[in-house]
């Protein structure tokens, strides 16, 4: 595939992942792929996206007042997501 044919049908699976509300590793990731890049290349370049989006989501949310959560329930949620983090990185 062509650099710039892969630059627009990634500029496409972006605008399409915005407006279906998608974190767009479910459409990358294939993409990546396609043009030839390592599984694990293409998986961890699709989690850094899917993080910068769900981060930027979260960063709207604060300051729209959309989101108010309280510190006890953020910091039990923290924590259960590591432990799960954790047990499936062990796991797999």
């Amino acid at each position: 595939m062509l650099a710039g044919t892969s630059t627009c049908v990634a500029a496409l699976i972006g605008l399409m992942a915005g407006i279906l509300g998608l974190g767009g590793g479910e459409l990358m990731a294939p993409l990546l792929l396609a043009i030839g890049m390592l599984p694990q290349v293409a998986t961890s370049t699709s989690a850094l996206m899917v993080l910068f989006t769900s981060s930027s989501d979260l960063a709207h949310y604060l300051d729209q007042g959309t989101l108010s959560p309280e510190s006890g329930s953020v910091v039990w949620l923290l924590g259960v997501g590591f432990v799960s983090a954790l047990t499936g990185r062990l796991l797999a």
